[in-house]
This record gives C-alpha cells, structure tokens and sequence, in this order.
C-alpha cells in the first residue's frame, strides 16, 4: 500500500488535489452573487487570461491534439490552427462588447439585448446542452486515465470526478474556479515543457523525425503481439506526412474550419470568463494572453505528437511503451510518450497534467451550468425577489444535480 502511494503519479496526483482543496477553502467567502457567478470582477488580464486558456486547453486538446497528429499526421495538426482561429475572434469580436454589458451569464445579455423572457429561456437550453455534450467526453477521459493507471473502474472514474467538481465549484464559486484554472494551465504548459527538453536532450529534433517518418513504410516491429490481428501494424510515412488524408476536399477542409472557429465563439464556459475582468480593456488583453497561450501549447501538442509517432516507428521503445501506444488509443500518446522520454516522473507530471486539464474544463462548465439554472432560470424567471445569500444559495445547489 506504502509503496503504491509513493510512486510518481501518485504523489503528483495528491499533490494536485491537495492543492486545489487549499485554494477552494482559501476562496470559500462568497457574500453576493457577483462574487460567486463572475468572482466580483475583480481578475487582471494575466490572471484571467491563464484561467481562460485553462479552462479552453481542456483534456480534448491536452491529450488529443497530439493524439490526433500521431494517427494523422498534419491532416491532425490541422484542427489546432482551426481552434487558434476561433480565439482571435472571439478577441476581436466579442470579448470588449461582452464585458462592457456587464452581465452575470450570456443568456443576461441576450435576454436584454432582445427585451425577450423567451431569448432567456432559449439561451438557457442552449447553454444546459452545450455543457453537457462538452463534459462527456472530459469524465470519459478522466475515467479513462483513473483507470489505465490508477487500476479503477470505470464507474468510480465518473463518480470521483463529479464529486471533486462539486466541492470544487460548490465552495469555490467563480474565484475559486478561476484561480485553480489559472494554476492548472500552469501545471499543463509545464509538463509540455519538460517533455520538449526530454525529447530535444534524446536528440529528436523535428526536422531530423520528420524526414524518418516520411521515410518509412511497412510493418512496425514489436507491435505483432498487441494487434488484433496478431500481425505487425503497417505504416505509410509519405501518406501521413502528405496533407488531404483525412479531408481530400477543400470543402470538408473548410466546412471543418468554420465548425470548429465558430464553435470555439459559441462556447458559454468561455465567454463567461470575460465578465470576470473588471474592465473591456482587460478582458480583450485576458483574450489575447489565452490566444499567446493557447498557440504555445498546440504548437508544443504538434511536435509531441510527431514524437511519439517517432518512438512508436522506431520499434526500440519498452514492451510497456509499445504496448500502451497500440492497445492505448490516441488519448494515451502524451502519457504514453511522456513514459518513453522520461521514465515514471515525467508520467506522473503528465498524469497530474490531464487531470489539471479535466478539472478545469469541468468546473468552467458546472460554474456555467449554475449560473444558467440558478441566475437565469431561478432568480430571473422563477423567483425574482430573493436576497443576495439566497442567490448564492441557489448557485451552489444546481452543482450538485
């Protein structure tokens, strides 16, 4: 029992947690509702700029960006340019205006933008499904790693970080929210960091893999024996180094590259960040910090990915290495990868990394969900005349459905 709490990812994973109890109880104290929805507007754009690019850089693009580079090549890297699109405009389009309204929620502003109850309600069942369809796949990935590295089922996966968001958003509000993401974005950039320098010090600079994968094609030694089809897996490098592998049109390309820039203005999680800063002018330099932060960490996500492509091709990587990145999926190239260059340290600081990543996209969600159910919903449809501690109240209660 000793032994297995000692090891790295163990430690990491404490670490983290006991961290982000330290910071919630440190900003429980939330006497009106301006102070739990938005933290009482009271964020610099430095602070608020690291929260927006943690709560935006979620597992998907912690994990699955590489992820996606090492199964696509650069048809994968493609998406990370999409989502750097949606950044700036949301900077240039949307985060002064937004701020200046000076709302709780977006269904605040299209509520009064329009003179329009209904326009509340719609935005509130927009919101409600966006969150949703969003935190699915993040408590997927958290059960998934618990699982791969932890041992634990699926089903605890789920429960353990639904319960870690509700004392987390609970308590915490929006301060405690913000602060704990602005760290998490920290933790992430900093495992990324790391395995750059690892993976540099080892001698795999990009140009010098790139020409060796596109070079290649055939079988990949050692993966016989974690193939289904009990047969080496087979690699093309030109194909995969080549672009329109995975969208050979130019109107899948674009239709792909509005989706995910349009989507990325549309998510509530992030533009209610923006009504955290006290100022317009701070929330567009908070925007501007998350795109700096956020083009940081796809380019980083880009090079690893081409990395672990590197190591799996090789075929020299451990059993356990060879093993994870064939049976593991695309979501386990980081952990998997971090494991190669770096042994069980770099693993536990990765690992500590997803978490990072899962719970601050999650609490940006069950923040964004109690204010469209608690602020839009409760205090705004349903029982107007209410204290500032009952609004409170409210906030918290919705975190626990």
């Amino acid at each position: 029992m000793m032994k297995a709490l000692l090891e790295p990812k163990m430690l990491m994973t404490i670490a983290l947690m006991g961290t982000i109890v330290y910071i919630t109880y440190l900003t429980k104290r939330n006497a009106t509702a301006s102070d739990f929805f938005v933290g009482g507007r009271s964020f610099g754009w430095f602070t608020n700029g690291s929260a927006i690019g943690g709560d935006y850089l979620s597992a998907a693009t912690f994990l699955g960006i590489a992820g996606l580079t090492f199964q696509l090549g650069y048809d994968g890297a493609y998406y990370a340019f999409c989502f750097s699109i949606g950044l700036t405009l949301l900077a240039i389009f949307v985060a002064g205006p937004l701020r200046r309204f000076g709302a709780f929620t977006v269904a605040d502003f299209l509520a009064y933008r329009f003179h329009s109850r209904r326009a509340r309600l719609v935005a509130v069942a927009v919101v409600l499904a966006i969150s949703g369809f969003y935190a699915a796949p993040q408590l997927l990935g958290a059960a998934q790693i618990l699982s791969m590295f932890f041992g634990t089922s699926y089903e605890f996966g789920i429960i353990f970080t639904c319960i870690v968001m509700v004392f987390y958003v609970g308590i915490g509000g929006m301060k405690g929210t913000t602060i704990n993401q602005a760290l998490e974005l920290w933790i992430r950039l900093g495992a990324f960091a790391v395995m750059l320098i690892a993976a540099m010090y080892s001698g795999l600079h990009y140009d010098k893999i790139l020409a060796a994968i596109n070079s290649f094609s055939g079988p990949i030694t050692g993966t016989s024996p974690y193939a289904l089809d009990g047969n080496n897996v087979n690699f093309d490098g030109a194909a995969w180094t080549g672009t329109g592998f995975y969208f050979p049109t130019f109107w899948q390309t674009i239709s792909m590259t509005i989706g995910l820039a349009l989507g990325t203005i549309g998510l509530p999680h992030i533009l209610l960040r923006f009504y955290t800063n006290p100022s317009a002018k701070a929330a567009r330099k908070s925007a501007l910090m998350a795109i700096g932060i956020a083009s940081t960490f796809f380019l980083l996500a880009v090079y690893l990915g081409v990395v672990g492509r590197s190591i799996f091709i090789s075929g020299t990587a451990s059993e356990e290495v060879m093993r994870d990145l064939v049976l593991g999926g695309n979501n386990m190239v980081i952990p998997t990868t971090a494991l190669a260059l770096g042994g069980k340290w770099l693993l536990g600081l990765v690992i500590a990394g997803a978490f990072a990543a899962i719970f601050s996209n999650l609490s940006g969600l069950f923040i964004t969900s109690s204010g469209a159910l608690a602020h839009d919903l409760y205090a705004s449809v349903m029982k107007k005349d209410i204290t500032e501690k009952q609004r409170v109240v409210a906030g918290k209660v919705p975190s626990f459905y």
